[in-house]
């Protein structure tokens, strides 16, 4: 597990829509001091991402409905309309997916929340705070 307060102060928007793995990370990374946000779906993602601009963005690629492609380029679309940037990392079990490379990062499940942790201190600008 990922150190404590490693990520204080980053909001995370975790979207993943099986509820054992969504509740596996959230509870990773509050442990490690980030403000999560979990939702089960990439329509209630890019609600809260019109509403508040998270620190990044992990979502499963696979989910129904919308997936975590069809969220991408949502959020790529809110992004350069507001000028408000933020990564967007996928969290999957698998890469076969077309346009997976879109994603700012590409972490295969299940991911050692140390490596999580670093991924999202890098991508934040914050890759020289120490998990500590």
């Amino acid at each position: 597990m990922s150190k404590q307060g490693a990520l204080r102060g980053l909001h995370v928007l975790v979207v993943e829509d099986h509820d054992d793995s969504r509740f596996i990370v959230e509870a990773s990374l509050r442990y490690s001091g980030a403000l999560v946000t979990a939702v089960r779906s990439a329509s209630e993602a890019l609600v809260l991402v019109r509403r508040v601009t998270p620190d990044i963005v992990l979502a499963d690629i696979a989910m129904p409905f919308h997936d975590g492609i069809w969220l991408l380029d949502q959020v790529r679309a809110h992004q350069q309309a507001t000028g408000r940037y933020f990564p967007v990392v996928a969290l999957t079990a698998s890469v076969s997916r077309t346009r997976a490379s879109a994603f700012d990062e590409i972490l295969l499940k299940p991911c050692p929340m140390d490596k999580l942790c670093e991924v999202i201190l890098r991508l934040t600008g914050r890759g020289n705070r120490e998990l500590t």
